[in-house]
């Protein structure tokens, strides 16, 4: 809420020291584009793929550890008591390896995410400078920002058509 009284004394602020009518500003919803932008839906698709064959492995790692720990319980009285623990450290060494891979796949899911919004973001955010140069906009806010806007004020659909031409598609890099 103090944000958008912020931007709201800015405009007040901004309107006040200038002619009204010379000053000239548009909207744009940030949350739509992402939401419906064509290279934000390839990703995402991307990335569900990925998550898919991530949960997939976790799980296939989870059940070869409790197999592996049945085992290791079958052959308690069977082992001498240094063998067994050196197989219960084996075991644990390879739980902690599969635990450290799950959390470096997260890791990597999470910045190719991050990567992939990041560079939706600073596309719109050039489509919108260069459309505010075009069309002599003072100002381009978010629409989230404020409280009221004319609708013909809003860019939205502009600023996604420009995007889906410029970026049809996104390849998504989780890496390794």
């Amino acid at each position: 809420m103090n944000r958008t009284f912020g931007i709201t004394c800015a405009l007040v602020a901004l309107l006040g020291a200038s002619n009204a009518n010379a000053f000239t500003m548009a909207t744009v919803d940030m949350q739509r584009i992402m939401a419906e932008a064509s290279a934000a839906k390839s990703a995402k698709l991307q990335l569900d793929s990925k998550l898919k064959e991530f949960q997939a492995q976790v799980k296939k790692t989870e059940t070869e550890l409790q197999k592996s720990d049945q085992e290791l319980v079958k052959q308690r009285s069977l082992l001498s008591a240094d063998v067994f623990k050196e197989k219960v450290q084996a075991f644990r060494e390879k739980a902690a390896n599969a635990q450290k891979d799950v959390g470096t796949k997260r890791m990597k899911l999470r910045q190719a995410f991050e990567a992939s919004i990041g560079t939706i973001q600073t596309r719109v955010i050039t489509i919108i400078a260069k459309m505010s140069q075009e069309r002599n906009y003072d100002m381009v806010a978010p629409s989230t920002q404020l409280l009221y806007t004319k609708p013909s004020l809003d860019i939205t659909n502009d600023v996604l058509q420009q995007l889906n031409k410029e970026l049809p598609s996104m390849n998504v890099n989780v890496g390794g």
